[in-house]
């Protein structure tokens, strides 16, 4: 995927409405979250990880989910998901606990363009067997962000 970078600057050059336009836009949305969410057999969002925006066409975004889990039965795989407002998946992550009620870490990136408009990114959870948490507590907290890296 080709993306339009900025040119270098000097001293007294005309700054453009085309080279403002180059630079990244930053955080369109964002959850932090000091509460749990539950992990079940069953695909669920992940408690407050759904942010909509105003996207624009030709530009780069990135979807950033971050948290610690537990799970009640060792070795079952937990599947997290970044998906849009109809539930269709667009990126995956899976990961296992060793023992049960044991913890891990997960992050899931997702690179994309959107049409223009409203747009809806948000993040799902499962697991193979048995259920768990993800955790959301004072010093451990689970976030997702979507940021706005620039034209492509």
């Amino acid at each position: 995927m080709a993306v339009s970078p900025n040119t270098n600057f000097s001293s007294g050059q005309i700054l453009t409405a085309q080279q403002q336009n180059n630079f990244p836009r930053g955080v369109m949305g964002y959850y932090v979250s000091t509460g749990n969410s539950a992990i079940s057999t069953t695909t669920t969002d992940v408690t407050g990880t759904s942010i909509t925006w105003t996207a624009e066409a030709n530009r780069l975004y990135r979807a950033t989910f971050v948290c610690d889990f537990s799970l009640n039965t060792a070795g079952a795989i937990t599947g997290f998901y970044i998906a849009d407002s109809s539930n269709t998946l667009l990126q995956s992550i899976a990961d296992t606990v060793s023992t049960a009620n044991g913890f891990s870490q997960v992050t899931l990136q997702y690179l994309f363009t959107a049409s223009a408009g409203s747009v809806t990114r948000k993040v799902r959870c499962d697991t193979s067997s048995g259920a768990g948490t993800v955790r959301g507590t004072s010093g451990a907290v689970y976030m997702f962000t979507i940021e706005d890296m620039g034209p492509v």
